[in-house]
């Protein structure tokens, strides 16, 4: 596209080409001298200063609507299942350089805990599974983040190893944008009638894998990697 400065003398020529016809409309037998000083406008002083002021506004105008557009961008990482492997849990995160939050979808409290102390500056956000005796984590979890509501599950509970039915309902009657569950060690993710559906699959040595949803303006965009 143009640049701020292109735009800006562009702007400022249409200007003055509107400003020359509607004085000819009014004053025809001026034209000729209008058209004189239409032809010598562009090397005058005062186009120059208006154009360049022109080219400050847009250039100013065009990096604040940048910086809000950035600032409308999250990245979270999504993880389940790490059934005591810290080492897996900690290599995922600290390779999601920009992910912000980290959702912990059951089944790996104790690694939870450590790997959130090791990396204070990013969120934690976390439920319990069926393996995690005595965790003080919720069974299920209930977050607006960045304007869209957030289910989280283990899914045990709602029996996903034999369809998601039971899930989507709950997460409907929540009015969930997202709902995130673990426990089938499957990575999946669908999108049904505007409810986003993820498993990130399991953090276990040999078959790991994560899920990474990326809401930017609004926009949801969510996959799951393997490594």
């Amino acid at each position: 596209g143009l640049n701020p400065s292109s735009k800006a003398n562009g702007i400022a020529t249409t200007f003055f080409q509107t400003v020359f016809q509607e004085i000819y409309l009014i004053n025809e037998p001026n034209f000729k001298i209008l058209r004189k000083i239409y032809k010598n406008y562009c090397q005058s002083f005062f186009f120059d200063f208006f154009s360049k002021s022109l080219s400050i506004f847009v250039f100013l105008l065009y990096n604040r609507e940048k910086e809000e557009m950035e600032l409308f961008y999250l990245k979270i990482l999504v993880v389940s299942d790490s059934h005591g492997d810290y080492r897996s849990f900690s290599r995922i995160v600290r390779s999601q350089t920009k992910a912000e939050v980290v959702l912990f979808l059951g089944d790996g409290f104790e690694e939870f805990n450590e790997v959130k102390m090791d990396f204070p500056q990013k969120m934690f956000i976390g439920v319990k599974g069926n393996n995690d005796w005595g965790c003080p984590l919720p069974m299920t979890e209930e977050r607006v983040i960045e304007g869209k509501r957030f289910f989280l599950t283990h899914g045990h509970v709602e029996r996903v190893k034999y369809g998601l039915d039971i899930l989507k309902q709950k997460a409907i009657s929540r009015h969930a944008d997202i709902v995130l569950y673990g426990h089938t060690h499957v990575p999946y993710t669908e999108y049904d009638s505007g409810l986003y559906i993820m498993n990130p699959g399991a953090l276990r040595r040999f078959d790991c894998s994560y899920g990474v949803i990326d809401i930017q303006n609004g926009d949801i965009l969510m996959n799951t990697s393997s490594f």
